[in-house]
């Protein structure tokens, strides 16, 4: 029952996807926070610490979609914390990031 919110999280991105490459923003929008709300209680509900990396990366991730900017620092600034070293997430947080501050540059 503990997966049962990682599971829907990732049917979620799944659903995203999907409306992402048929161009329904506002649908690929609500998929992503519904994962991103599925993704925290998965994250505040775990049993071990194993997929910390894993949920802190898709925290900040879902919330860098969702231009909640200071939740994804908060996300990613956890997950390169120390204890949270798992080197694979940190890779993809800060291509994440990187990409965001493009975007930004390049608009502004």
């Amino acid at each position: 029952m503990k997966e049962q919110p990682k599971l829907l999280a990732g049917i979620c991105m799944r659903l995203a996807w999907l409306h992402r490459m048929a161009e329904r923003t506002e649908a690929e929008h609500d998929f992503i926070a519904a994962a991103n709300r599925f993704f925290q209680v998965a994250y505040e509900t775990q049993l071990d610490s194993l997929d910390d990396a894993y949920y802190l990366h898709m925290l900040g991730d879902t919330s860098l979609r969702l231009d909640r900017i200071s939740e994804a620092r908060r996300w990613f600034s956890q997950l390169f914390a120390p204890a949270n070293s798992g080197y694979r997430y940190i890779e993809l947080a800060r291509d994440a990031w990187a990409e965001h501050r493009y975007e930004q540059e390049t608009t502004n």
